[in-house]
């Protein structure tokens, strides 16, 4: 368990196997020569807006000049982001973007120190439930776009591809129980994670899984492409290379 920060070092250093990042990370430490791979899907879209409840803000159009801020360069919402000023005629320079850790969100936001915070759920809806209204969800911005996978090390993927067949095929099953039993699976993501149950439930419509942990290779190769094109990765991304799709078969 960890941060995807904490987990790219892990498995760049070998001190885990197997772990489950955002799709933005995955690329990134694949395109700076890790020995990891993308070996299956995990979860999609996620990510929320917030403006607090006396914001003049009502939708992503009205960004323009206001101060943003997303968990860090090259995350997933920075790239959603992007797409929502694209969409609405604005550029990255229009707004002001600020780097601000999910667990400062609510704090940022709520002393005025920006007008709106970006994260991840259920991080983001627990701001929400601190005094703050959602303008727009990753979902509402990017349809059904990719948001975390699973990677593995290619020792791994070498020396025992069974080992991490076996963790898929969990990772399967329990995306399966999440879809099928919601109300028993919000319960205990609440306890493990200690957020309350009306926080986890809130968030829960914004969060999708792909079914059999199948990959998103659309979403991987745009994601991929923006990346290389606004510098956050040094090379192209290499799909060939990069993802092992033999364990979601």
């Amino acid at each position: 368990a960890g941060t995807g920060g904490v987990i790219s070092v892990a498995l760049a250093s070998g001190g885990v196997d197997i772990g489950q990042i955002g799709l933005g990370p995955a690329i990134n430490a694949i395109s700076r020569g890790a020995s990891v791979k993308i070996v299956a899907g995990s979860g999609r879209a996620g990510e929320g807006f917030v403006v607090r409840n006396d914001s003049p803000i009502r939708s992503m159009k009205d960004l323009r000049g206001k101060r943003v801020s997303i968990p860090a360069k090259g995350s997933m919402q920075d790239y959603v982001l992007r797409k929502a000023l694209a969409a609405n005629g604005m550029q990255f320079s229009d707004v002001d973007v600020l780097i601000v850790a999910e667990a400062d969100m609510k704090s940022a936001l709520l002393t005025n120190q920006v007008d709106v915070v970006s994260g991840a759920e259920p991080a983001i809806s627990n701001v929400v439930a601190g005094g703050a209204r959602m303008i727009a969800t990753g979902q509402d911005i990017w349809p059904n776009h990719a948001n975390d996978v699973i990677v593995a090390t290619t020792a791994a993927i070498n020396e025992r591809p069974d080992a991490v067949q076996a963790t898929i095929d969990t990772f399967k099953r329990a995306i399966t129980f999440v879809q099928e039993h919601p109300s028993e699976a919000q319960e205990i993501t609440a306890k493990a994670t200690g957020v309350p149950i009306g926080v986890v439930r809130a968030a829960w419509p914004n969060v999708g899984w792909y079914s059999g942990a199948r990959l998103d290779m659309s979403s991987i190769e745009e994601l991929a492409r923006l990346m290389s094109q606004d510098g956050i990765i040094p090379k192209p991304f290499d799909a060939q290379q990069g993802v092992d799709a033999r364990f979601t078969k």
